[in-house]
């Protein structure tokens, strides 16, 4: 068993106690794959978009198939147990889900295109949650139910106030059942919208997803208990990534700043990043005259960091651990580091560069990675300690 060390350099334990620096041991560990769920051979296993799953406390898969508008349902074994939902506009239907959790024993279903929560029941009761906030500038979309029933809610955005950088930061907002809005976190914007425009033909322009953004990420537990909220910039000042965990009600448990060693833009990446969204760009309505001529455009526009973000991923455990995914170097493995429940280094492995993880509890973790035809597959790993 090895250990690595990575500083930790300041930790926040409410809005005034901090500490000074000290090395941190990450001990390093390797995913094993203990279940597989997927195939195309079989209606009820092919998947087509995975975007969000949560377990049960009987280790039951909820599985959220955007597509198909609907939860797939799974054992703990694997097998197949049918669908909750379907496309519509009803009770019990989704438009656009987007995320799945636990409130309770209640499955949770977050629907962008109605800005609700739909919650079932263990026995197939069906309740209906609806709360919004309007702050102008900002159109706030519900994101996700918190333990106490109050909701989780972020700015919808996408504009050129914020490809500009004329709007740096946006609160995090948790709002209560017949109360008033309160800021659980301000989170950074910085360079994650890509402003698409023609100069000869100014009045059009979009919005693309900057390739090497580093604005903050967050990330809810899957019972609504905790919110993480992860800050990575990528600047020449060498600023640390810092992680901040918040309780459902809004209370600050802890930020903890960790020092890394940047890394550089792999050769090519700024070439291949603006060529992969230069041909769609080009078909759309905004009188490109070719895919070299979007290409240049796109140029002019692209955030090119001093290194790469440090941080591309951050999920929160059942058990509140905090599992963040490095940067993509260009190799096919990446890096994750796990930090304990209490903000401490704990592990650290390499993972392949498709796997997304989004469910995880103690030593197992679950995901989705695309097999070599790019059909989605539900992957549970344990956490094993290197021999």
């Amino acid at each position: 068993m090895r250990a690595i060390a990575v500083g930790i350099v300041a930790v926040l334990a409410g809005p005034s106690c901090q500490s000074g620096g000290e090395a941190q041991q990450a001990t390093r560990v390797f995913l094993h794959e203990d279940l597989r769920i997927g195939s195309e051979d079989a209606a009820e296993y092919a998947f087509a978009m995975v975007d969000d799953l949560v377990r049960d406390g009987a280790g039951n898969y909820y599985i959220l198939e955007r597509l198909d508008n609907s939860v797939w349902k799974y054992d703990a074994p694997g097998r197949y147990q049918g669908k909750i939902g379907r496309r519509g506009m009803g009770p019990g239907e989704f438009s656009m889900p987007f995320a799945v959790g636990l409130v309770g024993d209640d499955l949770c279903v977050s629907d962008l295109a109605f800005n609700r929560f739909t919650v079932i029941g263990k026995n197939g009761e069906l309740s209906v949650i609806t709360r919004r906030a309007d702050l102008t500038p900002f159109m706030f979309v519900a994101n996700r139910l918190l333990k106490d029933g109050s909701v989780l809610s972020k700015p919808a955005l996408g504009s050129y106030e914020e490809a500009s950088g004329r709007i740096a930061s946006v609160p995090l907002l948790r709002i209560p059942d017949g109360g008033r809005p309160d800021t659980i976190a301000l989170m950074s914007l910085a360079h994650r919208q890509w402003l698409v425009r023609n100069p000869r033909r100014p009045a059009g322009q979009g919005y693309l997803t900057q390739p090497f953004a580093d604005n903050a990420l967050f990330a809810v537990s899957p019972d609504g208990d905790e919110i993480v909220v992860l800050e990575r910039r990528a600047d020449a000042r060498g600023a640390p990534m810092t992680i901040s965990k918040y309780r459902y009600d809004g209370r600050r448990l802890f930020s903890v700043a960790v020092t890394f060693s940047p890394q550089p833009i792999p050769k090519g990446a700024i070439e291949l990043a603006v060529r992969k969204v230069a041909e769609p760009v080009s078909k759309r309505a905004l009188g490109f005259a070719s895919v070299d001529d979007a290409a240049r455009a796109l140029e002019k526009t692209l955030y090119v960091p001093a290194h790469l973000p440090p941080a591309t991923q951050v999920i929160v455990g059942l058990d509140g651990r905090i599992w963040v995914r490095r940067e993509e170097t260009g190799e096919t493995l990446v890096k994750w580091w796990v930090f304990d429940s209490r903000g401490s280094l704990e592990w650290e492995f390499m993972a392949p560069m498709g796997l997304k993880l989004l469910y995880a509890n103690g030593r197992s973790a679950t995901g989705v990675i695309l097999d070599e035809l790019d059909v989605p597959h539900v992957v549970t790993y344990s956490v094993r300690d290197r021999t």
